[in-house]
């Protein structure tokens, strides 16, 4: 059995959905030592009179903000370290999806207010191709089940992308989930871990689009350790594909049905899997 926790991260131009999957076993090691990590923090902080962090939340490490604020560069690139230590000795399989928000409303251009939701729900189910996809080459005998992130977001659009998929006969896949369902980080060290590759997708992606194919030190470090990790991103155009398909094939289908799984490979491209 094995679980994969998935969480998004975002700015005004990029949407990405990632997170990791792993053994039960394993994400008990992880979360373990994890919360171990974040609790050796809490006791640095307590001593320097400085604020305690609740969690892991990787923009605001990043960028020092929220609970981060009174760090400095070289403390967060140890706690970076540290966690990117955790997650290399371990070794989930990791996989991200990103979009860019300006191309889901060129695409669905009367959707512009859902764009953000859009965005999550589509890469979502692209989340769930590489994870079948995962499951048939190293685990065609086990089963997965989906937790992710608890939000305005998520309550809908994960939701609808597990419940598509799974209703789409045509992917062979669709067998090997079971569940999906919303938990906080609060309850779930694992949405944490998950954060970090949403982040760190986010970012490649985004400044790929920017011209820059600069890693971040942290995904290097977990590149470095031989990490099995997939980042893909739509092609620009690849909404505008989607929606024309739709649009054909709904006009085709008294019961408006769509092959989900031509669908989805149709327009998703990958900057690489690393």
């Amino acid at each position: 059995m094995l679980t994969a926790y998935i969480d998004e991260s975002y700015n005004k131009r990029t949407f990405c959905v990632g997170g990791w999957l792993c053994s039960e076993e394993g994400w008990k090691e992880i979360e373990r030592r994890w919360s171990q990590r974040i609790n050796h923090e809490r006791r640095i902080s307590t001593k320097k009179h400085q604020r305690l962090i609740s969690r892991f939340h990787a923009s605001d490490c990043a960028t020092f903000g929220g609970d981060f604020r009174e760090w400095n560069q070289p403390r967060q690139i140890s706690f970076m370290k540290k966690l990117t230590q955790i997650i290399g000795e371990n070794k989930p399989v990791g996989v991200a999806v990103a979009a860019g928000l300006g191309d889901f409303v060129s695409g669905y251009p009367n959707q512009e207010e859902q764009r953000h939701r859009g965005c999550y729900f589509f890469c979502m189910m692209a989340v769930l191709l590489l994870i079948g996809d995962v499951m048939s080459t190293r685990f065609p005998n086990e089963q997965v089940s989906i937790i992710y992130d608890r939000g305005k977001l998520s309550e809908w659009a994960a939701q609808k992308a597990f419940t598509s998929m799974k209703n789409d006969a045509g992917w062979r896949g669709r067998n090997y989930f079971l569940t999906a369902a919303p938990m906080g980080w609060e309850y779930c060290v694992p949405l944490q871990v998950a954060d970090l590759l949403a982040y760190e997708g986010y970012k490649l992606i985004d400044r790929h689009n920017l011209g820059s194919d600069e890693l971040r030190r942290s995904l290097q470090s977990i590149l470095g350790q031989k990490v099995p990790l997939s980042v893909h991103s739509y092609q620009t155009d690849g909404f505008r594909k989607l929606a024309q398909m739709q649009t054909i094939m709904n006009a085709a289908s008294e019961n408006l049905t769509i092959d989900l799984k031509k669908i989805m490979d149709s327009v998703k491209a990958g900057w690489g899997s690393r």
